[in-house]
């Protein structure tokens, strides 16, 4: 009788304990305030992120139509709330092709992949099959300039063309470095009033962004009067010569750049130059205040348009701030 006791009772807790596991796993449901928490979506910009990690691993076999199809799957983050860069000179002036072809120098993230493994892409326009613009937004503490944006075209060049005619894969260069800085939207109308001999503050006024590219373009030569120039070089190095001065010019040691301004109508190319008033063989020159030289508008679809402003040609315009 005792061991039927023992059994039984075994029994009857081996009973409430199957039934407590069960009551342990059944979930019950949740109260209002215990509701689950619905996954929330991830940030366009940490999307274009890691999007763009692939862009850059697999740079340069990227597969034709990547940044399409990133496009048409990501929105861009608006202007006003793009995360704001401290702001550094990654682009540098090459003094050669800026004197021989004009060009606004050569820079040292000419590719978009390098552009991106610095600073995460937020907003990427096509502008049209071939040409797309990233923007990216900035502040110097060394100005007070305040927030302002950087534009950079890029132009598609296909590879690897099959036998059907098409490509394999595409890589997105900044061709001619064409890039623009601004601070706000402004049309040609609010630059109509610069014209030679005016400061450089005047321009400034307008946008102070063209101290950005002060610093970024200003190169030194020597002009003769014949106009042709000879390039400034330092001692240690072979001096470039485009042209044969006048014999017996005594030259003049100048600095010059060049402000390219993206505009809502267009683009607006302002020269700069500032003449050196103290000279000193060992290159301690003291310089007067750069001034403007020459403005020259070109307005989107302008078939004088010049290589380095494909932006012009495209089919449609960057959205300014």
């Amino acid at each position: 009788m005792r061991i039927k006791k023992i059994r039984f009772g075994c029994c009857a807790l081996g009973i409430l304990l199957l039934l407590s596991f069960m009551a342990g796993c059944t979930q019950s449901a949740p109260s209002e305030s215990e509701t689950p928490v619905q996954e929330m979506d991830v940030p366009d910009s940490v999307k274009w992120y890691h999007y763009m990690e692939q862009f850059s691993v697999l740079f340069p076999r990227v597969p034709d139509g990547f940044l399409q199809a990133g496009l048409a799957t990501y929105e861009n983050v608006p202007l006003s709330r793009m995360t704001v860069h401290p702001y550094e000179q990654v682009f540098c002036t090459d003094e050669r092709a800026n004197s021989l072809y004009g060009l606004t120098g050569v820079s040292m993230v000419m590719d978009l992949p390098k552009l991106t493994d610095r600073w995460p892409v937020e907003r990427l326009e096509m502008l049209d099959e071939d040409h797309i613009c990233v923007t990216y937004a900035f502040s110097d503490e060394n100005t007070d300039i305040g927030r302002f944006y950087l534009y950079g075209i890029f132009t598609r060049s296909v590879h690897g063309m099959t036998p059907d005619g098409t490509a394999e894969y595409e890589d997105w260069s900044m061709k001619y470095n064409e890039r623009y800085y601004c601070s706000k939207s402004l049309s040609y109308q609010d630059y109509q009033g610069i014209q030679a001999g005016d400061p450089l503050e005047a321009v400034a006024q307008i946008d102070p962004t063209v101290y950005i590219e002060q610093q970024e373009n200003t190169s030194e030569y020597y002009r003769f009067d014949t106009g042709s120039v000879i390039k400034w070089t330092p001692p240690d190095q072979d001096t470039i010569i485009r042209g044969t001065p006048k014999e017996g010019s005594p030259g003049e040691l100048v600095r010059s750049f060049r402000s390219y301004r993206l505009l809502t109508d267009g683009v607006l190319v302002i020269s700069f130059r500032a003449d050196c008033i103290r000279y000193n063989a060992e290159g301690e020159n003291d310089f007067g205040d750069f001034q403007v030289v020459q403005t020259t508008f070109y307005p989107y679809g302008s078939e004088e348009a010049p290589a380095y402003a494909a932006v012009l040609s495209c089919r449609e315009k960057p959205t300014l701030p």
